[in-house]
């Protein structure tokens, strides 16, 4: 776990913690006071990984079909994720009190990325050999989102 302070998310004072988990990448972004989480202000979690977190990133960006019984045992339908309930990083959103994340290459649906969003595709790897969505290609979604929401929120 890498931990630091004084990154810059929408002109906040924020801390940034790194997770490596398997193949997943997980930011979380909070603000935080002589390094403790505060949580009097909202959570922002940002989530790099395979098919453990997508949450609807390969329906979107690849328009692959993810019918049941996948969804059944949670949702009740088909959401995108490849599990038939919530998948760890839901139950994470779900500890933190924070929606569930909205995957980033979904955004054409009225996505909500208050809290933070998904980058997490199915078949993802840590090398870029001839993967679509290889954690580097993640990161450089990333990039692009926060340089956007930095842009507007200067702009509203």
């Amino acid at each position: 776990m890498v931990y630091v302070q004084g990154l810059g998310w929408a002109d906040q004072s924020v801390s940034l913690i790194l997770t490596l988990s398997g193949a997943v990448l997980l930011i979380i972004l909070s603000s935080s006071v002589d390094g403790q989480l505060c949580s009097t202000r909202p959570v922002h979690i940002f989530n790099f990984g395979d098919s453990n977190s997508d949450t609807g990133g390969l329906a979107a960006g690849l328009g692959y079909s993810v019918n049941p019984p996948n969804g059944r045992t949670f949702f009740r339908s088909s959401t995108g994720r490849l599990s038939d309930g919530r998948l760890v990083i839901d139950l994470l959103c779900q500890s933190l009190n924070v929606s569930l994340l909205s995957p980033y290459l979904d955004s054409l649906a009225g996505s909500n990325f208050s809290n933070g969003a998904n980058f997490a595709v199915v078949g993802s790897s840590t090398m870029p050999k001839r993967v679509p969505f290889s954690l580097s290609i993640q990161v450089m979604q990333f990039i692009h989102f926060k340089a956007t929401a930095d842009v507007l929120v200067k702009t509203s």
